[in-house]
């Protein structure tokens, strides 16, 4: 499991996080945010891409949310778009923006060894949707 401590605040424009494996955010990132499994924690705050998944939203995200299951908790603000093949909000999270189902998961997977050899070209949402 990889950890973005609560101390720590990440900033770019075209910068991607990718994990192979579980990422939990609990600082503040401005870029992407990919991983097998990705939890942003109740302080965390991300602005871009989240993808992943299993998505699980306690804190702050402006963007674009990517994933099969994405669970907004009770203390989620989202402001974002999100894909997904499940959606959960828990009473008291806050969502303003879209939402998109999918009935095939696989179209919402990301090759995240890919995304990160791909250093040329930011990952789009077409590309996994």
């Amino acid at each position: 499991m990889s950890v973005i401590g609560s101390d720590l605040a990440i900033l770019g424009g075209e910068l991607r996080i990718i994990s192979q494996g579980n990422l939990t955010v609990d600082g503040v990132v401005e870029g992407d945010v990919m991983g097998a499994n990705v939890i942003i924690g109740e302080h965390a705050e991300v602005k871009g891409l989240i993808h992943g998944g299993t998505v699980v939203v306690h804190g702050r995200v402006t963007g674009t949310i990517q994933g099969v299951n994405v669970l907004l908790q009770p203390s989620a603000r989202v402001d974002a778009d999100i894909h997904h093949h499940r959606l959960k909000l828990e009473l008291g999270a806050e969502f303003e923006g879209s939402s998109r189902s999918y009935d095939e998961h696989t179209n919402l997977l990301l090759n995240l060894e890919q995304a990160a050899k791909d250093r040329q070209n930011p990952v789009q949402e077409t590309q996994t949707i």
